[in-house]
């Protein structure tokens, strides 16, 4: 439900102040949230925690998504679009979703630390401020860059 709220909204600023800034504050909002979140949800569970932890990370995926909808279609040439976006949405939840579980298994017994689930956020943030920065160098999509002129 809350996509329904969040990802219009992460469309809609994305297109008014760029997409760049918006993934790059969600990534790094993600980044710096994730652990301290799940922290203080697991020193003292309750289901207004789980609620406000949950909520938190629905808004930063929401608006995560709506604006990588509008990034991953601009990145490829408009004859290729609706293939290249396919092929990298669904490689993307099905490799980082299906195994999310079990890292997420992994790390708390590993570690001890119900809260090291975090650490999976984590580096998928990192990696999205990477992807960001890598994207949109100079202010343009790698795609508006290599672009040949009609």
């Amino acid at each position: 439900m809350a996509n329904f709220i969040w990802n219009p909204v992460g469309g809609a600023l994305s297109d008014r102040i760029g997409r760049k800034p918006v993934l790059l504050a969600i990534a790094c909002l993600s980044l710096v949230t994730a652990y301290p979140a799940l922290h203080w949800l697991i020193a003292a569970p309750t289901f207004g925690k789980m609620l406000a932890v949950e909520m938190m990370f629905a808004f930063y995926f929401g608006v995560y998504s709506g604006t990588m909808l509008g990034a991953l279609v601009e990145v490829v040439p408009a004859h290729v679009r609706t293939t290249c976006f396919s092929l990298a949405f669904a490689l993307a939840a099905g490799l980082f979703g299906t195994f999310t579980p079990f890292a997420s298994t992994w790390l708390i017994d590993h570690t001890g630390d119900k809260a090291s689930p975090a650490y999976w956020l984590m580096c998928a943030a990192a990696l999205g401020i990477i992807a960001a920065l890598a994207i949109y160098r100079g202010g343009e999509t790698i795609a508006t860059r290599d672009a040949v002129p009609a």
